[in-house]
């Protein structure tokens, strides 16, 4: 019972203080050039909606979850990629089209 006691009574070690990134000797993380960004930029259509974004490598499916919400993309939109209908596990490669649409007649 003493030892349970004096268990519960031990103060929780106190936690490391962080030092500054010079001190920890840390190296800071690789800055991307904009030539590393752009040599993986895929350009992305929705409806008037337009951009270029780094998606190169990724799938149809990750790309799609990833700009859900920034396109509005509805449930059940189809993807092409360069013009043809794509696999959700199609990767995607640096300079091409992607375009989400709606089946004709289809609301919404």
């Amino acid at each position: 019972m003493e030892q349970l006691r004096r268990r519960t009574q031990m103060q929780p070690e106190p936690e490391p203080l962080l030092l500054p990134r010079e001190e920890r000797h840390e190296e800071p993380p690789p800055a991307r050039s904009h030539q590393a960004v752009a040599a993986q930029l895929v350009h992305v259509i929705h409806g008037p909606l337009s951009l270029d974004v780094p998606l190169a490598s990724m799938t149809v499916l990750e790309a799609s979850q990833l700009l859900q919400h920034t396109l509005h993309l509805a449930p059940g939109v189809v993807a092409l990629v360069d013009g043809r209908e794509a696999d959700p596990a199609t990767r995607l490669n640096a300079g091409s089209v992607l375009e989400f649409v709606r089946r004709a007649g289809v609301k919404g």
